[in-house]
């Protein structure tokens, strides 16, 4: 069983290899990909957004990796490309990044764009939160997560109207 699921997360790995570069920021693609060591000009150039002001993109990014105690790309060598990427698009869409909030963002982006990638990310996220199938030493999956959420009920008129606040709320940003 064991050996199955570890031949499992290689074929997975080999297939979304493209999906990845497809997502990452492409005017990084070259550059960041993956990196052997931290870079940490990139880090310091990310961090630099800080001093953009409040109501920019660039401010948010960085409070995001604040708010969230993350390490930014470059100090984290892991795929800086996509991870820039990845979180612009939390703060864009305004989720947080928590399993719900992951599997909604990828939901939140397929629906957005139909691409194989978009359908990829969906899975991963699915894959990740409710079948704790990629679980390694830098992340813990989770099993059943939305499976336990919906045996608490939450309302989901609730949730709808909490997140058209938090929307709200950002575009009164811009």
């Amino acid at each position: 069983m064991n050996d199955g699921a570890a031949r499992a997360l290689l074929d997975y790995r080999r297939i979304t290899g493209w999906a990845r570069r497809e997502w990452a920021e492409q005017s990084m693609l070259m550059s960041y990909e993956h990196l052997e060591e931290p870079d940490h000009e990139l880090a310091a150039l990310l961090e630099s957004f800080h001093e953009l002001g409040e109501d920019t993109l660039g401010y948010q990014y960085v409070e995001f990796y604040r708010r969230n105690n993350m390490v930014l790309p470059g100090d984290d060598p892991s795929q800086p490309a996509f991870f820039f990427s990845h979180d612009m698009n939390h703060v864009l869409a305004g989720y947080e990044p928590s399993a719900i909030d992951e599997i909604s963002l990828s939901a939140f982006l397929m629906a957005a764009a139909d691409t194989d990638a978009n359908w990829m990310m969906l899975l991963t996220s699915l894959a990740a939160y409710e079948a704790g199938f990629l679980t390694s030493e830098a992340f813990e999956g989770k099993r059943q997560y939305l499976l336990a959420r919906a045996r608490r009920k939450p309302s989901l008129k609730h949730s709808a109207e909490g997140r058209n606040a938090q929307l709200t709320s950002l575009n009164s940003i811009t």
